[in-house]
C-alpha cells in the first residue's frame, strides 16, 4: 500500500523550500499467545522543482512485545524503515507519529500511544549523522547537496493487550 508524497512549500525572502512528505504504511495481524508480524511499507511521488527528495530503501516490519500491548518495529523480529533524504538547501527532517490506526478491529484503537523514533548516517560529506531520537525532534541537514540515511522506527502502546485482529497505520516522514 502505498501513499501519496505530500508536499509543502515555505517562502523566506526570496527563497522557496520545498517540504517533503512520506507515508508510512505498517499492517499488523495480532493473536492472543502468538507472536505477529507487519509490513511497513514506503512509497512517494516525486514531482518537479524538489529541493528535498525522500527514496524508500527498505520496508520495515512490526512485532509484538511478549505482553502483547506493544506493536513496534523495535520488538525482536521488528525491523526499522530505511529511507535516503537527499536535499539542497539545509533542511530539517523529523517523523511525525500517526494519528490512529487506520484499520483494526473493534477497540484496537481504544488508549493507544503512538511514538516515532529515527536515526541518520551521513552519506556524502554534507550528510547529517545523528543517533536515534524521538521523531518529532528536528534534525539539521548539514549544508547544501546532504545525503543521509534515516532508519525509521514506529512503537504503538497500550495499557493492556491489542486485541486480535489487523492493524494498519502511518507515519510521516518530513523535510521542511
Amino acid at each position: 500500500m502505498f501513499a501519496a508524497l505530500r508536499k509543502k512549500y515555505t517562502f523566506a525572502s526570496t527563497v522557496a523550500a520545498l517540504a517533503s512528505a512520506l507515508a508510512i504504511n505498517s499492517t499488523l495481524q495480532v493473536s492472543p499467545g502468538t507472536s505477529s508480524t507487519g509490513e511497513v511499507l514506503f512509497g512517494a511521488n516525486v514531482t518537479d522543482n524538489n529541493a528535498c527528495v525522500i527514496l524508500v530503501r527498505r520496508d520495515g516490519t512490526l512485532a509484538t512485545n511478549v505482553a502483547g500491548n506493544q506493536l513496534s518495529s523495535l520488538n525482536p523480529g521488528g525491523q526499522s524503515g530505511i529511507a535516503d533524504v537527499f536535499a539542497i538547501f539545509p533542511f530539517e527532517i523529523s517523523i511525525s507519529p500517526p494519528p490512529f490506526f487506520t484499520t483494526r478491529p473493534n477497540g484496537g484503537d481504544d488508549g493507544v500511544i503512538y511514538s516515532t523514533f529515527f536515526s541518520g548516517q551521513a552519506l556524502n560529506a554534507n550528510g547529517a549523522s545523528f543517533p536515534q531520537q524521538p521523531g518529532t525532534t528536528p534534525v539539521q541537514l548539514s549544508g547544501f547537496f546532504s545525503f543521509t540515511r534515516v532508519n525509521v522506527d514506529l512503537v504503538a502502546d497500550r495499557p493492556d493487550s491489542f486485541p486480535t485482529g489487523n492493524y494498519e497505520t502511518f507515519a510521516t516522514v518530513r523535510c521542511e
